[in-house]
C-alpha cells in the first residue's frame, strides 16, 4: 500500500497537468494578423480609403480550393498601410493546423 501512494499522487498530478494543457490550447486565438501596403498596379501610388479584401489560405502556391476564405472591407491609411485579422470573427477552422507551409492570396 505504501508503494501505491506515490504512484497515485503522480497519476493525479499527470491528469491535472493534461487537463490544464487542454484548457490552455482551447484559449489560443485562431487568427492570423496580416499587414501590408496597398499600392496601385504600378506600385508607385498608395491606395487609401475603404477597400474590399478577399483573402484565402491555400495548401499550394498555385491556388486551388481555399482552406479558409474571408472577405472584409478594410480602411486603408493615407500611406497605403492596412491591417486585418484573418479568422477575426469566427476564428480559423481547426483543419488549418499550421503543421506545414500555407500560402495566402
Amino acid at each position: 500500500m505504501r508503494n501505491l501512494f506515490p504512484f497515485l499522487l503522480l497519476l493525479i498530478g499527470f491528469i491535472s497537468l493534461q487537463r490544464h494543457e487542454l484548457n490552455a490550447q482551447t484559449s489560443i486565438p485562431r487568427t492570423l494578423s496580416i499587414q501590408g501596403v496597398l499600392t496601385s498596379s504600378f506600385g508607385s501610388t498608395p491606395l487609401k480609403g475603404k477597400q474590399v479584401f478577399r483573402v484565402g489560405i491555400y495548401e499550394s502556391p498555385l491556388g486551388g480550393l481555399p482552406l479558409h476564405e474571408q472577405i472584409d472591407t478594410v480602411l486603408v491609411g493615407e500611406t497605403g498601410l492596412y491591417q486585418f485579422s484573418l479568422g477575426g470573427m469566427t476564428g480559423l477552422p481547426r483543419t488549418v493546423k499550421f503543421d506545414k507551409p500555407y500560402f495566402i492570396d
